[in-house]
């Protein structure tokens, strides 16, 4: 699947339009994450068949041995998007990590977790979650996802319904797959993404890109190192996505375009939508779809675009931990 490069001209439109329609709603944020409040996590991996998972951790934990449950809270587990890591969560976390522990993955070929075995289907990345879990001893957590890592999260629930206490969905893929109207509209979506991914023959170019992304221009500083964190330095000098090409068609084509492959009956927890203003699933039909098969369902709107962790993390982190702790 090829990319407009990420300086075309379809791309620029379609970045500065988006950054132009959300600017005014920037008025309705709950503000920054002040610097001093920032933590960044210090990474270790979890050991799983044939690898580790890169994790990082909030809220007075230490280790593997610090993170297994011993009583209290459940922990609150983040799992990234399409294209992204661990650290897109920083904002979020640092604010949950202030009354809860609160964990985060990079999932398999995002950040720094490799290949592991298998491939990068549904039930691969159900496996990763759920030894994951068993590893560090983790019987029920809350579990929160953002777009790709939404339709990943619901996946992993209808499969282990036990160990999901409270479910969060961040403006999720759909389960049933991306709308009609929006496969059609696909070049628009790969448009959208070009700029994410590169490759980027230098610094300048990198940098060039990046402060066309419609979500990280006005980003704190955080966001940005959380962005730096996809990329990898090849022989000549250049910037490469930690996602090869090969694996990001997959997921675009395979499951973010398809339903899944679960039935939704089991999920029987609480389970909260966290829609954005300009939101990545914005059909009334895709709403309803989950309102009849989700029976203890709840509906939030958070201002601002599908990167809601990165242009609103306070309000993002407000509405989650009043979900999980009604």
């Amino acid at each position: 699947m090829r990319l407009p490069p990420h300086d075309h001209w379809l791309v620029r439109l379609l970045h500065q339009g988006v950054h132009l329609a959300t600017r005014p709603l920037s008025r309705f944020y709950e503000g920054r994450v002040p610097e001093e409040r920032v933590v960044e996590p210090s990474p270790f991996e979890v050991p799983v068949p044939f690898g580790g998972v890169r994790t990082h951790a909030w809220g007075r934990a230490d280790g593997v041995a610090g993170l297994r449950q011993r009583g209290g809270k459940p922990r609150t587990v983040l799992v990234h998007g399409l294209n992204a890591n661990a650290r897109y969560w920083v904002g979020v976390a640092s604010v949950l990590g202030a009354s809860r522990r609160v964990l985060a993955l990079d999932q398999r070929r995002h950040g720094g977790t490799g290949a592991l075995d298998g491939g990068l289907s549904l039930p691969d990345l159900r496996a990763d979650l759920r030894t994951w879990l068993d590893t560090l001893q983790l019987k029920q957590v809350d579990r929160v996802g953002h777009s790709w890592g939404g339709k990943v999260c619901l996946d992993f629930a209808a499969a282990h319904p036990e160990r999901v206490r409270r479910l969060v969905l961040v403006d999720p893929v759909p389960p049933q797959g991306l709308h009609p109207v929006m496969q059609r509209g696909s070049l628009l979506a790969r448009a959208m993404f070009s700029p994410e991914r590169g490759p980027f023959a230098s610094e300048a170019e990198f940098t060039a890109a990046a402060s066309r992304i419609c979500w990280l221009r006005d980003a704190d500083p955080w966001m940005w190192r959380a962005f730096e964190a996809n990329f990898q330095t090849d022989d000549r000098g250049g910037l490469r996505h930690a996602l090869d090409d090969e694996g990001f068609a997959h997921i675009f084509e395979r499951v973010l375009q398809r339903p899944s492959p679960l039935d939704l009956d089991p999920v029987r927890m609480p389970v909260l939508l966290a829609r954005a203003t300009f939101s990545a699933m914005p059909f009334p039909d895709q709403v309803r779809y989950l309102q009849q098969r989700l029976p203890d369902l709840h509906l939030a709107h958070v201002y601002g675009e599908h990167s809601l962790h990165a242009v609103n993390p306070i309000g993002l982190a407000n509405t989650i931990e009043q979900f999980l702790d009604s």
